[in-house]
């Protein structure tokens, strides 16, 4: 299943490589503060399980020093309704088409990153 709102992504995949760990997770990238700006963290968490440990519920930042981002979404809301952009997704029986992500960096001297948009893979059928 598959959510997004303007600050967070959320979906089932496989873990990160660091965590070493076979089966699937619930993935979470989300904007969270961070030392007087933001970051963009990754969670993970084994499907089914519910504790607090480290091995079942973990988290690391992926990118720092943020002042703003935005994701949005692009695909078919409805049935019969033309694909559009919206920045909230909330349809569990299907993904989105395309993901887009904006970042605007709290240190001005840092280098802008373009708006990048990215399509989602998903097995056949499944969308």
């Amino acid at each position: 299943s598959f959510s997004g709102r303007r600050d967070r992504v959320s979906f089932i995949g496989p873990a990160p490589a660091r965590a070493m760990a076979p089966g699937l997770f619930r993935l979470t990238l989300a904007l969270e503060p961070d030392a007087g700006t933001q970051a963009l963290t990754l969670r993970w968490q084994r499907l089914g399980e519910t504790g607090s440990g480290k091995e079942s519920n973990s988290m690391e930042p992926v990118l720092r020093g943020i002042r703003s981002l935005e994701f949005g979404y692009f695909g078919q809301i409805g049935n019969g309704l033309e694909p559009t952009w919206t920045n909230e997704w909330r349809d569990n029986e299907q993904s989105p088409s395309l993901i887009r992500i904006s970042i605007d960096f709290a240190d001005q001297t840092r280098a802008v990153w373009p708006t990048m948009i990215i399509p989602i893979l998903t097995p056949e059928g499944s969308r």
